[in-house]
């Protein structure tokens, strides 16, 4: 039987997922991207602090964090689940799509209306836009958290916070909402083999005997 946090966690995942896919094929990629982006760009600090809770240096403070509150199976099902997400990520970019525009340089070349950067925002790269490794990160690893944390308000963070990390990509003009979409769908499936790894090593049907 499916855990209910489980549940909770593919629908989360996928819910995102499918809606920005949605957008992104009804709107089409340049007004998906610049819609999300200018109804939500508020305080870029605050989004930069919130992109950060996707960035691989998050591993090394939510790593020991979960061996010491949980176990050490838990926390290397955590670091297991982002190492997939991340070589899934880096795979497609190296290789299928290295050349695939982030949005400076698409709407520079390919719809030749360049981007106004607001004050506060720097543009470090020009390419591998998909898909968003930061967005695979924070799935992987807050997905990780739901099936471990107690309580509905940690609960309701490790669903949100991934989510509110996938949209800081957009909001901060790095990837567009197609390569947070697929970004979110990898974080989400790299839970599952971590999952089934830790049951093996528990000896378990699910993460919790609950």
């Amino acid at each position: 039987m499916i855990n209910k946090r489980l549940t909770i966690w593919l629908l989360t995942s996928a819910g995102f997922a499918a809606v920005l896919l949605l957008w992104h094929f009804s709107v089409g990629k340049a007004h998906s991207f610049l819609a999300i982006h200018n109804a939500f760009f508020v305080f870029p600090s605050v989004w930069k602090l919130i992109t950060f809770l996707g960035d691989g240096f998050s591993v090394a403070i939510l790593f020991p964090a979960l061996w010491f509150w949980r176990s050490r199976q838990a926390a290397f099902s955590l670091l297991f689940a982002w190492l997939l997400g991340t070589a899934a990520v880096q795979g497609l970019k190296n290789t299928a799509y290295q050349n695939e525009a982030r949005p400076i340089e698409w709407f520079e070349k390919v719809n030749q209306t360049p981007l106004i950067i607001p004050e506060g925002i720097s543009m470090p790269y020009r390419n591998f836009s998909f898909p968003s490794g930061h967005t695979a990160t924070a799935f992987s690893l807050w997905g990780v958290l739901l099936l471990f944390t107690q309580g509905p308000i940690w609960r309701i963070a490790c669903s949100l916070v991934p989510v509110f990390v996938g949209l800081s990509r957009v909001v901060l003009m790095q990837h567009f909402p197609i390569d947070v979409c697929f970004g979110a769908l990898i974080g989400m499936v790299s839970v599952l083999p971590a999952l089934a790894l830790y049951n093996r090593w528990m000896g378990v049907p699910g993460p919790l005997n609950k």
